[in-house]
């Protein structure tokens, strides 16, 4: 689909859901991102946080998203708009949305709601919408994580033992181009739910890097880059990337083994 297309649903959704303080959700992953740098990787994915069960009712959850799509579709001419809608008793609800767009191409959404309990607990803070994704709209505020909290969750995602995204060796890459680290406490917790506490994280780190080829970034992320900084990206670059990530992260993984629990 067309780059500012998808701009402009995203921007449009999310001045919806953050129009009212306190909707309860959190921005986080490759959007998230976007929001606060400008990045040039585009995503179609949506990712997002709200309280669990026991604090905001599903009735709410859903009347809120249905809302938001429901008014970012609007206007923009996607023509036959699908919106396949999750159970109210999943955790992490899923809602995929599918159309066409006016050009003809596949429009193509995924809005992913994790709804367990504060992990990570991080700081939460308003953030200015200002960036390329505004696509001509006025500015306006979403909650979005701050830098430490997402380095901890991009992190721990890297080293997930059934993760294979090169998107996150180039996430990381940003924060730690803006000087941004993981905050200890958040990824122990992060590592924990995802029971590696006990493994050598050095050594998985390493073979994950080592997994992790030109070919899938090629693939994968590159069609997903806007020029110029799609026309930078090559194997060389990549294999660059990774020793700036790998040797950063190596440093994060030394100082939480030295840290205290």
């Amino acid at each position: 689909m067309p780059p500012d297309l998808l701009r402009r649903f995203q921007a449009r959704f999310l001045r919806e859901l953050f129009r009212s303080p306190g909707s309860g959700f959190v921005l986080k992953g490759g959007l998230a991102l976007n929001a606060l740098y400008g990045s040039s990787r585009l995503t179609m994915d949506i990712d997002l946080d709200f309280p669990p069960h026991g604090e905001r009712t599903a009735d709410s959850l859903h009347a809120q998203l249905r809302r938001a799509i429901q008014t970012a579709l609007s206007g923009i001419g996607i023509r036959d708009a699908r919106t396949s809608e999750p159970r109210k008793i999943e955790i992490s609800p899923k809602w995929k949305l599918s159309g066409t767009a006016p050009d003809g191409s596949p429009f193509n959404v995924r809005i992913e709601v994790s709804r367990r309990p504060p992990i990570p607990a991080g700081p939460v803070r308003q953030h200015a919408l200002r960036s390329q994704l505004m696509s001509g709209l006025p500015v306006f505020y979403v909650d979005v994580y701050d830098e430490p909290t997402l380095a901890a969750m991009k992190l721990a995602a890297t080293l997930s033992p059934t993760r294979h995204a090169p998107r996150d060796v180039y996430d990381l890459d940003l924060l730690i181009a803006h000087g941004h680290r993981p905050d200890m406490t958040n990824l122990r917790t992060l590592l924990a739910a995802r029971r590696m506490p006990d493994t050598d994280l050095a050594e998985v780190l390493r073979a994950k890097l080592d997994a992790l080829q030109w070919s899938d970034f090629e693939s994968q992320v590159l069609p997903s880059m806007e020029p110029p900084e799609a026309g930078r990206l090559n194997a060389r670059e990549w294999e660059a990337m990774k020793q700036r990530v790998g040797d950063a992260a190596l440093q994060w993984l030394r100082a939480l083994e030295e840290s205290p629990t």
